[in-house]
């Protein structure tokens, strides 16, 4: 073990100021390919002072990878121990061994940056923000030596974005720790990194780049008008990539493009993975259950035979139970939303909202319960139509009118009318304000939203304020997220 220390110390110690493109040998570049691929793939070369030097760094961030890809997808808690303790152990051996290089500085940036990403999927939110600050100090410092350095991005970019998402709660760790971001920004560096390494060396990264995009997107509340961008770069990977596959589907599942959606996760000519994708399962549920498919209750069924981790678990047994109140089988209803309450963790907003619909022990009303899943995905006529034969005294119980209303305005706001819609919204923002759901601080956001794209920042102003006023609801996180990144937005205009 004490030979081998030597080794590394000796080899870290003569790794050059490598200003120019490092370019990986034809075994590294088909060791990270395969990793991008979830292949399950042996390391093209151990540790020994015969390497050529400037590989170390940079065989510990594909190793790291590849173990992060399958902790990320399994979340077995196995893994998740293996993983966090590689992952401290390669943190060890470059710190104690410090190196000028832009490779060192980004290596380290990204292993603990990776780290927090594990440590959020499993609730360690303020070990994840420390790692986070480390990650910032590092990548920050990696800039300002080696400004040209072309990697810089992909880590500012994950770092920029993940403190924008920082829930509120945690403000005070990123106020303590000097961190500044936002999801915008984050998002505009790392679609910057991949326009600057297109045909380069370092455009091998774009698909990592474009699996980070897409996990800081699905788990926060952007705004971003950059779907369109990101998914022009993963349209055409997603038949050669199953990751590349999940991102996609991922990305157009959270705006609304059900229909594609559907096309996405019946791609035929992808090739198969080693690591198991159960995620994808509950992807392609989503996609099935936004078009009312009952064939959705396969794939929810599978992701929870198999899959190890707890994020997701609630939500895909309150989907089950809504598949089977739409096909007007209450018994399986109350079956699947009772495990709501027992099965899974709650730190997602999926699945807190989850747990609250089984809380209240109120079966959601079915036409109500169609519009809104027609809306998530995309198919706004189809949910209109279902709305507008709805009339409010057909509506029992008490939220059902103010749940009406508010899916009414959303659906006028989609089919550009906008006025009828903004009507709408101030009668669920008056009327909603003591409920503990999301629709009257959402229809804030959304008048907010739609004075903002008139020009009439005062009011947008004002809107965007009473949304934050409301407190104690659903989804509160991802409401007030987007709130607050508006005022910005309005304060930098």
């Amino acid at each position: 073990m004490k030979i081998f220390v030597i080794h590394i110390v000796l080899l870290l110690a003569a790794i050059i100021n490598t200003s120019g493109t490092v370019w990986l040998p034809n075994n590294y570049l088909a060791y990270y390919k395969n990793i991008l691929l979830l292949k399950e793939s042996v390391p093209p070369e151990k540790f020994s002072a015969n390497m050529p030097l400037e590989r170390v760094p940079q065989l510990i961030y594909l190793m790291d990878k590849q173990l992060f890809f399958k902790t990320f997808f399994t979340d077995a808690p196995l893994l998740i121990a293996e993983y966090k303790s590689a992952n401290a152990n390669s943190i060890k051996m470059l710190e104690q061994n410090v190196i000028e290089s832009e490779w060192y500085y980004f290596v380290l940036a990204e292993l603990h940056s990776q780290r927090s990403l594990i440590l959020v999927n499993n609730g360690d939110f303020i070990s994840a923000a420390m790692e986070l600050r480390k990650a910032f100090k590092l990548a920050s410092k990696n800039k300002a030596i080696y400004p040209s350095f072309s990697l810089n991005n992909k880590v500012m970019g994950l770092l920029h974005c993940a403190i924008g998402a920082i829930p509120p709660n945690y403000n005070w760790l990123k106020d303590l720790s000097g961190m500044e971001g936002s999801l915008e920004q984050g998002l505009l560096e790392l679609l910057e990194c991949i326009k600057k390494n297109k045909g380069t060396p370092h455009q091998l990264f774009e698909e990592e780049i474009l699996f980070t995009i897409t996990n800081i997107w699905n788990l926060s509340a952007s705004d971003s008008n950059q779907f369109s961008v990101i998914q022009n770069y993963l349209t055409p990977l997603a038949s050669q990539s199953k990751l590349m596959q999940y991102c996609l589907l991922t990305l157009q599942l959270k705006n609304g493009k059900g229909i594609h959606a559907l096309s996405t996760a019946n791609i035929k000519s992808v090739p198969p993975t080693d690591v198991p994708l159960y995620l994808f399962d509950y992807r392609a549920g989503l996609a099935l259950l936004y078009n009312l498919d009952n064939t959705a209750t396969a794939p929810f069924l599978n992701f929870l035979k198999n899959y190890q981790g707890k994020n997701l678990i609630k939500a895909a047994y309150q989907k089950l139970a809504w598949i089977s109140l739409i096909h007007n089988d209450t018994k399986a209803y109350h079956y699947y939303i009772s495990q709501c309450l027992v099965k899974g963790n709650d730190l997602l907003d999926d699945d807190k909202q989850a747990a609250e619909e089984a809380k209240r022990k109120v079966i959601p009303n079915v036409k109500l319960l169609k519009a809104r899943l027609l809306f998530d995905g995309g198919y706004y006529d189809q949910a209109l139509e279902i709305l507008v034969q709805t009339l409010p005294p057909q509506l029992r119980h008490g939220n059902d009118s103010l749940e009406y209303h508010y899916r009414l305005a959303r659906c006028y706001l989609k089919t550009n009318q906008v006025e009828r819609s903004a009507l709408l919204f101030r009668k669920v923002m008056d009327t909603g304000q003591q409920s503990s759901l999301h629709y009257a601080p959402n229809a804030a956001l959304n008048l907010g939203q739609i004075y903002e794209t008139q020009g009439n920042l005062l009011l947008a102003k004002k809107y965007f304020e009473k949304c934050l006023q409301m407190k104690n609801h659903d989804y509160e996180n991802s409401i007030h997220q987007k709130a607050k990144a508006a005022l910005k937005r309005l304060a930098n205009r």
